[in-house]
């Protein structure tokens, strides 16, 4: 046995910690020992052990406190009798330290005993002497036992029985019991008997005690092995915290319900007899369920669609779970051992309700936090148009439906550095009073309370081109074509010319350069030349109206006759179109050549001799241009007729 004994004692060494040790031992009374003992970081739960010093077989006294108690009080002990106890610092199942030391109750001479086992209403009392000599510590204060004290021996003696026993009952359970001193006594044994001359055994701690937690029940049902001799069991729950909860039961089982979440409970059980209870069992730890996770919060960026839930870690909680429930009915979930939780990736335009819950090593849950809803950024606006009315120079933008949007602005951009905007709820919205011949580059950013979309896949559009301007002809004389000449000006991809003539006549021709060319045109006609800008989308308005003439026509049925009598040569011709005057020559065989102008269709050209051959010609003439000459040969002897 004491090969045993100094085995543990070494095991209790070897699990001590330095800094945690026993302060205070000291002896209360005869029948109670006091510790106190420091504190051990972190620990949850201390396991007091007190047994009788060399002695293996009497169970020892065990006593279960929560950390925050550091003194504890020992009773019903043996007086004078010297103890080992052992302090155990818990983590739950796990021991963090150990530490241990002796003491002993006082002697309580003339004091009364006490039973840890009594009758109803009699205790027999008896007195046995020792078989061996009892070891006496204290001695006579002579001068002779002073010396032996100095010299540091002890004197061994054989004692009588103490005389004049008086037992006073105090109550059902307990009684006082009184002697006269014996000399140099330095402890009493006290040895009471059932009245049928039986001793009373102790009834022997329970063991094996379990604790099956239910989450859903919020309960904890405890069982044991039978102790023998009792008639009830009692179950004491303690938590970290100090709540307290009992259940007893006649059974091997019992139930203790209402427990509180997010607790560590460390549970006892004791056995009962009519008049006896037993030493509390080894405690057994539980944890209850973890407490709903507080102060969840969650924020979001516009831009990414990541959402990040925070919150307060509770007590027994292994991991934890938010759950984000879309609008579409789709769900993310995100598992994680800190207080933080990123989601990214989220669907544009709707809402996500969040909610987190603690999960134990158990898989216990705890009550999920109150959902919060909070919406992902809307998205991008598809289907963007841009269209233009091309007379009056308004813009129409439209787009399809975002999801999550509130309202939506439409950004234009000109090519000529020009910048719009329009705002509406719809899918739609115009813009009015834009200049001519601008490209413009279009974009829809949809919003919410909080967050845009981000800009648009872009569209592209355009203004009617501008109405050409400054234009105006270039006149060939020679072959009645016309080169019609505007200004440049920017959103005109090609342009056409259009001419009208005086009767009636159509000509047209276009170009992509800022002029163009009219040829062949009817000579002695006044034409309207206008020009209309086009970028194949739009055309402008008609330029405005410029007039040309082209040459006059030809004189035509040219007619001449000379008077030899007078040598006067009389011209005729029918009247041109397009001719303002005319010009008539005759030329002899001489080249000398006489000329007359006129307005009329004849003329009449003197100091013509005869008897020459003439050639006469005849022009029309206008206020640009003349016309080829039409030229008639005159024979002399036709003059002469």
């Amino acid at each position: 046995m004491l090969e045993i004994h100094n085995t543990y004692r070494k095991m209790l060494e070897m699990a001590s910690r330095p800094g945690f040790a026993i302060t205070e031992i000291s002896s209360v009374d005869s029948s109670k020992l006091k510790v106190s003992w420091t504190p051990y970081p972190s620990a949850n739960t201390y396991v007091l052990d007190l047994r009788i010093a060399n002695n293996t077989r009497n169970l020892p006294f065990i006593i279960v406190t929560p950390s925050f108690i550091t003194t504890k009080t020992f009773q019903r002990l043996r007086a004078g009798v010297l103890y080992n106890v052992t302090v155990k610092a818990f983590r739950y199942f796990t021991i963090l330290a150990s530490t241990w030391r002796t003491g002993r109750t006082g002697a309580g001479l003339g004091g009364g005993g006490n039973c840890s086992c009594n009758a109803d209403t009699i205790a027999a009392v008896t007195w046995s002497p020792p078989h061996r000599p009892l070891p006496v510590i204290g001695e006579r204060a002579d001068p002779a036992s002073a010396s032996r004290r100095a010299a540091g021996t002890v004197t061994a003696a054989v004692v009588l029985p103490p005389s004049n026993i008086k037992i006073t009952v105090l109550d059902k359970t307990a009684i006082r019991i009184n002697w006269n001193p014996v000399a140099n006594a330095f402890q009493y044994e006290v040895t009471v008997h059932k009245n049928s001359g039986k001793n009373s055994d102790r009834i022997n701690p329970v063991q094996n005690v379990k604790a099956l937690y239910s989450c859903v029940a919020d309960s904890v049902v405890l069982s044991w092995n039978v102790s023998p001799g009792a008639t009830s069991y009692r179950a004491v729950a303690r938590s970290i915290a100090g709540v307290i909860l009992y259940c007893t039961s006649s059974a091997i089982t019992c139930q203790i319900t209402g427990l509180d979440c997010s607790e560590s409970f460390s549970v006892t059980v004791m056995a009962q007899t009519d008049t006896c209870n037993s030493s509390e069992s080894l405690p057994v730890i539980f944890e209850t369920q973890p407490c709903t996770p507080q102060n969840f919060r969650v924020n979001r960026d516009c831009h990414s669609n990541t959402m990040w839930a925070s919150w307060k870690a509770r007590r027994g909680a292994f991991l934890y779970r938010v759950t984000a429930l879309a609008s579409d009915g789709t769900t993310d979930k995100c598992n994680t051992r800190g207080t933080s939780c990123v989601f990214t990736f989220f669907k544009c335009g709707l809402e996500y309700k969040l909610k987190v819950e603690a999960i134990s090593r158990d898989r216990c849950k705890s009550n999920a936090s109150d959902p919060i809803a909070i919406r992902t950024a809307p998205c991008i606006p598809e289907g963007v148009k841009a269209s233009t009315n091309c007379w009056s120079h308004i813009l129409t933008i439209s787009w399809e439906l975002a999801l999550g949007a509130q309202s939506y602005e439409a950004e234009v951009v000109g090519t000529n550095g020009s910048k719009y905007n329009c705002s509406s709820s719809t899918t739609s919205c115009v813009i009015s009073e834009l200049q001519c011949g601008v490209g413009f580059i279009v974009f829809v950013i949809a919003y919410d309370n909080e967050c845009d979309s981000g800009r648009s896949y872009y569209a592209i559009g355009e203004t009617a081109p501008c109405t050409p301007s400054n234009v105006h002809t270039q006149l060939d004389c020679d072959t009645n074509g016309a080169n019609v000449i505007w200004d440049k000006y920017d959103g005109a991809i090609n342009y056409m010319v259009s001419a009208s003539g005086s009767d009636g006549t159509q000509m047209m021709c276009a170009s992509v350069h800022t002029n163009c060319w009219l040829p062949d045109l009817k000579c002695g006609q006044v034409y309207t030349a206008t020009v209309i800008a086009s970028n194949y989308m739009c055309n402008s308005s008609r330029s405005s109206p410029v007039n040309f003439e082209t040459a006059p026509c030809i004189p035509q049925n040219v007619d001449a006759h000379l008077d030899c009598a007078t040598d006067t040569a009389s011209v005729s011709w029918i009247s041109s179109p397009g001719a303002v005057s005319y010009t008539a020559s005759v030329t002899g065989t001489t080249e000398l050549s006489h000329s007359c102008n006129t307005q009329q269709t004849y003329c009449e050209i003197r100091d013509l001799p005869c008897n020459q051959d003439y050639t006469v010609s005849v022009r029309a003439l206008s206020e640009n241009c003349e016309s080829n000459q039409t030229t008639v040969r005159v024979m002399i002897s036709d003059l002469g007729k």
